[in-house]
């Protein structure tokens, strides 16, 4: 609808809701004839035309800005709360000029696991969504990702590209694109070294954002360190979904840390379960010892022991859902894409979101149709899952993301579904449970993808890690680690190391011919 057509409309519905209001008014309430309809007509439709009209038009024009937005940003978060200052910090760090001429203004959110750095740039994103055109989020956790998300910003912006599929070329094109284009704003989130971003600062008029863990970060723009929620942020989000005093409220947030991923997993357990504050403390304090002694990584132990709070609980509740996670826990921190979770759920997705949501264990994004668990939640599964777990939750994650992989790396429809699915598959390539055929043939896939479309070192340190993976596991013969013998070749070949791939390959036509003969498919 134009814009004219839009504001016709708006005043149109205002009309229609006076006249009807109007009548009713004289008929109810007998305020007379026809004549007095008239005359009661006058004052509602001068109100609604002088008052809230306007309103409405610029709401209008509001959503026509977005709709004509290009942005991949996740959901917003339903029910967030606080941060008013370091939100107002980005917005006016935002507001001043760029310390270098045609460079973007830099800020950079750092802090520890848990502080909620993720959820307030997406925050930032949806609250001054009116002054970007363009919003980008970029998965920079793996480097090699960060190129990909390029690339997809080039679809997205219908970028010509010279007949050019290949991942490399669309990424310049959309590194380049930037430099001329203003008003826009990308996110780099949980970026591990500057060096990693060095490449992909575009120059022009618009803002980054970085998401970190490390400090060191801060070397390429204004830091501001996020960390525990104040005692009424931690209040205001307590008191938002129980019916906590705020008295108690300040005793749970003490209990768990104040850190952002640990209140809210502490709001969902009383939410649902309709807990006592003092028997959660209880449940909390027994879960507090042995988190202390086995927190993985340098994550605080309330947020660890929130977690195996409210494990326990969907555990007794609801095994299958529990199970399932464990799966999820296999994978990459990064979004999970729907033919992914159909797999694993067994077509049962939306009770496994609604029993996940219900806890805070995952976010579900419907714009997208994604599911998102954080970091800190995936290692505390995985050490919260026994050993003796049958069928072992990482093997299962493994055929699962088979196959969800595309059996056509070669053809450039399929590469959004590799996009999306690559930083899963490297995961699982580290997880040290038994491979399984088919997911060593998702891997081989996945590095004729990376070679196919451009991405030549990172396919080459896929084939490696996947040739030295299947000599360890299978030994040097097996046919799948000829395979990948035959990809690491072929990558080298690609790099231009001549030499080194001549002499693979002639060892693995040896160790072919030796093992099935001159006349198998594989040796031929």
């Amino acid at each position: 609808m134009s814009a004219v057509g839009e504001s016709v409309g708006w005043r149109l519905w205002l009309m229609i809701g006076s006249v009807a209001a109007a009548i009713a008014s004289v008929v109810v309430f007998g305020l007379g004839d026809a004549s007095s309809v008239v005359t009661v007509l006058g004052l509602p439709l001068a109100l609604a035309l002088t008052v809230y009209a306007p309103r409405l038009e610029a709401a209008a024009r509001a959503r026509r800005r977005r709709a004509r937005q290009i942005r991949n940003v996740q959901a917003r978060h339903g029910s967030y709360v606080g941060r008013h200052t370091a939100l107002a910090r980005l917005r006016d760090g935002f507001t001043r000029p760029p310390t270098q001429p045609g460079r973007p203004v830099v800020q950079v959110l750092c802090g520890m696991g848990g502080a909620g750095k993720t959820q307030l740039a997406v925050e930032y994103t949806w609250r001054h969504a009116d002054r970007y055109p363009l919003v980008w989020w970029v998965r920079a956790e793996q480097p090699g990702l960060i190129e990909q998300d390029f690339a997809a910003l080039a679809t997205a912006l219908d970028l010509p590209v010279g007949g050019q599929d290949d991942i490399p070329t669309r990424a310049r094109a959309a590194l380049a694109a930037l430099a001329e284009r203003p008003g826009w704003l990308l996110v780099f989130d949980n970026v591990d070294t500057p060096a990693d971003l060095h490449p992909w600062i575009p120059t022009g008029p618009g803002h980054v954002l970085v998401t970190a863990r490390s400090r060191a970060l801060a070397s390429l723009g204004t830091p501001h360190e996020i960390g525990e929620f104040t005692p009424t942020e931690a209040v205001a989000l307590l008191t938002r979904r129980t019916t906590l005093t705020a008295a108690q409220a300040i005793q749970v947030a003490d209990a768990v840390g104040r850190l952002p991923l640990a209140v809210e997993q502490a709001a969902a357990y009383l939410a649902v379960t309709g807990a006592t504050v003092e028997s959660y403390l209880r449940l909390l304090q027994a879960n507090l010892s042995e988190a202390t002694s086995h927190a993985p990584g340098d994550y605080p132990a309330g947020v660890v022991a929130s977690l195996r709070t409210s494990l326990d609980r969907l555990g007794a509740d609801n095994p299958t859902t529990l199970r399932r996670l464990q799966v999820l826990a296999c994978y990459a921190p990064e979004p999970l894409p729907a033919g992914l979770l159909t797999t694993v759920t067994e077509d049962s997705v939306i009770p496994t979101v609604n029993a996940l949501d219900r806890f805070a264990l995952a976010r579900y994004d419907p714009d997208h149709t994604t599911l998102h668990l954080h970091r800190i939640t995936q290692a505390v599964i995985r050490i919260h899952t026994p050993t003796s777990t049958q069928p072992d939750p990482a093997t299962v994650a493994a055929d699962a993301l088979a196959y969800a992989t595309p059996d056509n790396p070669d053809q450039p429809e399929a590469w959004d579904s590799y996009r999306q699915l690559t930083p899963h598959l490297l995961a699982l390539l580290d997880t040290p449970s038994p491979s399984t055929s088919t997911f060593r043939a998702a891997t081989r896939r996945l590095t004729e993808y990376l070679g196919r479309s451009g991405q030549i070192h990172l396919a080459h340190h896929t084939a490696t890690r996947l040739h030295t993976h299947h000599q360890q596991l299978l030994g040097p013969d097996h046919p799948d680690t000829l395979r990948s013998a035959d990809h690491l070749a072929n990558t080298m070949h690609q790099l231009g190391q001549y030499e080194v791939a001549r002499g693979l390959r002639e060892d693995t036509l040896h160790r072919y011919r030796q093992i099935l003969g001159d006349d198998h498919p594989d040796t031929l």
